[in-house]
């Protein structure tokens, strides 16, 4: 199959535009005829089915190949963290008070 530019730029135009996926650009997109290639790593399952609805929607793509994957663990602790009492901000440094 030949690479096909235009397809592989529209899928990028539809990631671009939806507010479900807020950093499309961790989503690497390959077409190769009307088969479309979604590679990367997102912060939730929300986000992964939304990058895959959207290549869906796109005229032309007939068969979506997607490794986008996400860590449900990162997100069942931070959403852990962020409701525990006194927590103010998460950020990447542990203070203790």
């Amino acid at each position: 199959m030949l690479a096909n530019p235009p397809l592989q730029e529209a899928v990028i135009a539809i990631l671009e535009r939806d507010p479900r996926v807020p950093d499309p650009l961790t989503i690497a997109v390959a077409a190769q005829g009307d088969v479309v290639a979604l590679r990367g790593k997102v912060e939730t399952f929300r986000e992964r089915h939304a990058a895959i609805d959207d290549a869906r929607q796109v005229d032309g793509v007939r068969e979506i190949d997607g490794y986008v994957e996400y860590d449900p663990q990162r997100v069942a602790a931070y959403d852990d963290v962020a409701t525990l009492e006194r927590v103010m901000g998460i950020d990447n440094e542990i203070t203790i008070l």
